[in-house]
């Protein structure tokens, strides 16, 4: 059942309407993030500015205000998984990652259809779940996300709902969750700061898939309070946008250029994040094959005919935002390792970090508090969990 606020989503290319309250508390908390700044290098100055129409512009320079060294460091706690593994640690489709608020990594195996849970030097604690339909058995697990209370949610397309387990691991309950279609992995999901999950719903019509954001209402197991979901500029190049669900609505970015915009629920574009990096050209064959898998996809599909092939190399490969609502960027490098940038949650760019891991884009890596959890591969393509903690970040 859909809520009755449903309407055609709202394009992002021109910055709408902010609201001015907000947008004034954003602007002083920036200046003061500028004053508190002195320390730093003149190269290291940011400019904030607000357009007529609130939305907050955060102009980033080349280096951030950790300066050349990073403030924090990573450090490889475990690394868990690969083509020898046995046991807990022998995954087979790694479709999700979260962590509990004591540090503890768990671990969505698709394939196994159940959730492997290890502690920071990676020994193995326990495994929740398991293929099935009874209560906590999955048919098809997609997706997990913690709420404010510390219940882990998991999304179960192939029962066709959500199930909720206590922090132990203990069965709780669960929801219907009607889907149009299995989705394999889930990426739109998100709890707001009220604690109500938010959810992407897709459905067919005479013109074909349409898609609406809804909250989740767990009293008459239905979504209500339709939002529009933010569209990417019609220029996007196909896989080169991103659309990432926050606790106030959504970060949207183009991976061609560096610029970030956080939308509220409303449709409204709270600010908008740049980095000055360039971007280069796109080589002819990878241009070419990118044009020949959107042909593909067009022989299949009539809404495909509006895909745009890039014309110049993505700066980076995916976004995702922590706890404490700060920013990471993964970089695209040619390098061994991988680079992360990091940005406040006003959207001020601290620095970057590099581990010599290269870090899978999907699932995102995830950061909670001092922790870091992301998916790699060995040389024979099989999947390496990796936790590793952040050192330098103050504890909470």
């Amino acid at each position: 059942m859909l809520g009755s606020r449903v309407s055609r989503g709202k394009s992002v290319e021109e910055p709408p309407r902010v609201r001015d309250s907000g947008a004034g508390l954003l602007v002083a908390a920036l200046v003061a993030v500028v004053v508190g700044c002195s320390n730093a290098e003149p190269s290291a100055r940011l400019l904030v500015d607000t357009v007529a129409s609130g939305t907050i512009h955060v102009s980033n320079p080349g280096v951030g205000t950790w300066g050349v060294e990073p403030a924090w460091r990573l450090v490889e706690m475990a690394a868990l998984g690969g083509t020898n593994a046995q046991g807990p640690e022998a995954f087979g489709r790694i479709v999700d990652l979260a962590i509990d608020s004591g540090g503890r990594a768990y671990v969505l195996d698709q394939m196994a259809s159940d959730i492997r849970v290890f502690d920071q030097r990676g020994t193995w604690i326990r495994t929740i779940g398991r293929s099935g339909q009874g209560p906590g058995e999955f048919g098809l697990p997609s997706g997990m996300r913690f709420d404010s209370a510390e219940r882990l949610w998991v999304l179960d397309a192939g029962n066709q709902r959500y199930t909720l387990f206590a922090p132990g691991g203990r069965w709780l309950t669960q929801y219907a969750r009607p889907m149009a279609e299995r989705t394999l992995e889930w990426r739109e999901g998100a709890f707001d700061e009220d604690g109500r999950l938010f959810d992407l719903i897709t459905y067919r019509t005479r013109g074909g898939w349409q898609s609406r954001y809804a909250r989740y209402d767990t009293a008459v197991q239905a979504f209500v309070d339709t939002v529009d979901v933010p569209i990417l500029p019609p220029d996007t190049p196909f896989r080169w946008g991103h659309r990432l669900p926050s606790v106030v609505g959504w970060w949207l970015a183009v991976a061609s250029e560096y610029k970030l915009w956080e939308v509220d629920r409303g449709g409204d574009t709270v600010r908008i994040v740049t980095r000055p990096v360039n971007s280069d050209r796109l080589a002819r064959r990878v241009r070419d094959s990118i044009g020949r898998e959107i042909e593909n996809i067009q022989e299949r599909s009539s809404q495909a005919d509006a895909l745009v092939a890039p014309h110049r190399e993505r700066l980076f490969r995916t976004i995702f935002v922590d706890n404490r609502r700060h920013l990471w960027v993964l970089l695209e490098t040619e390098a061994e390792g991988s680079t992360f940038d990091v940005f406040d949650s006003l959207g001020v760019f601290l620095g970057s970090m590099t581990t010599p891991h290269v870090v899978e884009s999907q699932p995102p890596p995830v950061v909670r508090d001092q922790y870091m959890v992301f998916v790699t591969r060995d040389g024979l393509d099989a999947q390496i969990v990796v936790l590793q903690t952040l050192i330098g970040r103050v504890s909470r």
